[in-house]
């Protein structure tokens, strides 16, 4: 678990970087352009094969139970959600009406309301 929890922090650290714009401009400044983007490729390839190596050694030693969802509410909140998530979906894509109106960004909706469910 520590393997991946390593990878976790090097990876989106490193993508976390980018956000920071004075920060990332300093090390551009630093090193160049071309060596900043090696560094940085090469930090979230390591992130990212630790991130892989860590999750198959947490899968051989066996599952370990983090959260246990209510049952009771588990199905009908969650086919509910997952419903209206596809119905925002498809508004996305669809001509301009009424639920894009609503929704104003129904993909986003559609999302969010995926990851809630």
């Amino acid at each position: 678990m520590a393997l991946l929890i390593l990878g976790l922090v090097l990876f989106l650290g490193v993508h976390t970087l980018t956000t920071m714009r004075e920060a990332r401009a300093a090390a551009i400044g630093r090193l160049g352009e071309g060596p900043y983007k090696g560094v940085y490729s090469l930090v979230s390839a390591i992130g990212l094969v630790l991130i892989v190596w860590g999750f198959g050694r947490y899968r051989s030693a066996g599952y370990i139970q983090v959260w246990d969802p209510p049952v009771a509410i588990f199905h009908p909140i969650a086919l509910g959600l997952l419903w209206f998530a596809f119905v925002a979906l498809a508004a996305a894509y669809a001509p301009p009406g009424k639920i894009k109106a609503v929704l104003r960004h129904p993909m986003l909706v559609a999302v969010k309301a995926w990851a809630l469910s």
